[in-house]
């Protein structure tokens, strides 16, 4: 039954937890996604505000299950729409954690990985299947046919399966809502959390929203349009002097997407960016070396310097014709790094006709012809065949000598549906 000895964490997240995999007949009423605002109930008195699944279990879901067993299974007297049903509810459960932890990381409780429970599933599953034909070998007072034997088997994995999910659910939830009801800044103010997170003063004004990570807390506070960030640890205490880094090691995917965070104050305080998921990968305006972020559907790469060495996409998108072109933030030596050349532009690794980011994380130093000419004729049959309902993927390698941040030259790899197409832009 169990054929490696653990299940591996990327099965569970690339595979499984992965937006594009799930549809309406395996979770109702696609609730992925929706409003981001429903609920999952342990336990009325313990959990609040969480999150509904519900398992769709289809006309012809024995047949399909029976089409993926050994065909002699097809003789035995088994309890089919009981052993879909409970492998359905474990298999949610798995599934359910997993998306309330990877696409829903702002509650402030850690329910449970999908890695522990999925091998407690499993583990439940085969001491149960054990159990349940040494059981029936008792009864019958002595051994049981095979096709006996297989059918407890069978019913005892399912219904140890669900219930070692359910159990190791419950288990986390027991072990990781004991955290601190109060905060202790770095000033002795005490900070008062509620269940839902919500983090207010002695005066009971709220004042942030508190979250709850494997080796601490950090509460987001909201002021004059800057998300301000406080980190604390496990006991409570605010982490005195924090770092972007410590911040980043604890809060790993689980901040503000696309967000500007501050941490500290005065002469401390490092200003962070988040990409797309969450990730920290600019510090005080500098790209974090050796790095991949996400900005809208582009990956990109840095190297042990903090320069960009790779952009990919799976599909570019055109912008709302209607928004008018946002400005560059950074300037040109701030791009460059003090290696730009006289008559260099400040080059859109991803144009901003196709959503591009306008910061030095979508930037390097170009020369006008790359940026206004070889570059931008590239970007023309993009846009041309995205009008046309085309997709275009892609990717972008760039060249650099010795420490320069000015690439030589960058690799652009493309493909609209009619095989790639390689070009060499020399800078």
């Amino acid at each position: 039954m169990i054929t490696e000895n653990k299940i591996e964490e990327s099965f569970i997240y690339e595979e499984n937890i992965d937006e594009k995999y799930y549809t309406e007949s395996f979770i109702a009423e696609n609730l992925i996604f929706e409003d981001n605002t429903y609920e999952y109930v342990v336990d009325e008195n313990v959990i609040a505000e969480g999150y509904y699944f519900e398992i769709t279990i289809t006309e012809n879901a024995i047949e399909d299950v029976r089409k993926q067993l050994p065909e002699e299974l097809e003789e035995y007297d088994i309890d089919w729409p009981a052993v879909i049903a409970k492998f359905s509810v474990g298999t949610t459960i798995i599934v359910a954690t997993g998306v309330v932890g990877y696409y829903f990381p702002s509650t402030y409780y850690v329910i449970a990985t999908p890695v522990e429970v999925g091998v407690e599933a499993v583990i439940g599953g085969a001491i149960a299947a054990a159990i349940n034909v040494g059981i029936q070998e008792l009864k019958a007072g002595g051994d049981l046919p095979a096709e006996a034997v297989r059918k407890y088997a069978v019913e005892g994995f399912a219904d140890g399966y669900m219930w070692a999910a359910i159990t190791s659910v419950l288990r986390c939830v027991s072990k990781n809502v004991k955290r601190p009801s109060s905060l202790t800044s770095e000033t002795g103010e005490i900070l008062k959390i509620a269940w839902g997170g919500a983090v207010s003063d002695a005066a009971g004004n709220v004042v942030g929203n508190a979250y709850y990570a494997k080796d601490g807390i950090y509460i987001l506070k909201e002021a004059a349009g800057v998300t301000a960030v406080e980190l604390f640890d496990l006991a409570g205490q605010q982490v005195v002097n924090a770092t972007a880094e410590q911040l980043a090691a604890i809060a790993a995917k689980r901040l503000p997407a696309n967000a500007v965070l501050a941490l500290g104050e005065g002469t401390a305080r490092q200003i962070c960016r988040t990409d797309a998921e969450g990730v920290i990968y600019s510090i005080n305006g500098e790209l974090l070396k050796n790095t991949t972020y996400r900005l809208g559907s582009a990956i990109y790469k840095t190297d042990a310097l903090g320069r960009i060495v790779e952009v990919s996409f799976d599909s570019l998108e055109l912008k709302d014709p209607g928004r008018a072109r946002r400005i560059i933030v950074n300037t040109i030596n701030e791009i460059g790094k003090g290696y730009e050349v006289a008559g260099d532009q400040r080059g859109h690794i991803i144009a901003d006709r196709f959503n591009g980011n306008n910061t030095l994380a979508n930037m390097v130093a170009m020369s006008a012809d790359a940026n206004q000419g070889q570059y931008a004729a590239i970007e023309d049959i993009w846009a041309e065949a995205l009008a046309n309902g085309q997709n275009v993927s892609g990717s972008i390698t760039f060249s650099y000598t010795e420490q320069s941040f000015r690439p030589d030259n960058f690799k652009v790899v493309y493909d609209i549906g009619e095989g790639l197409v390689t070009k060499i832009i020399v800078n």
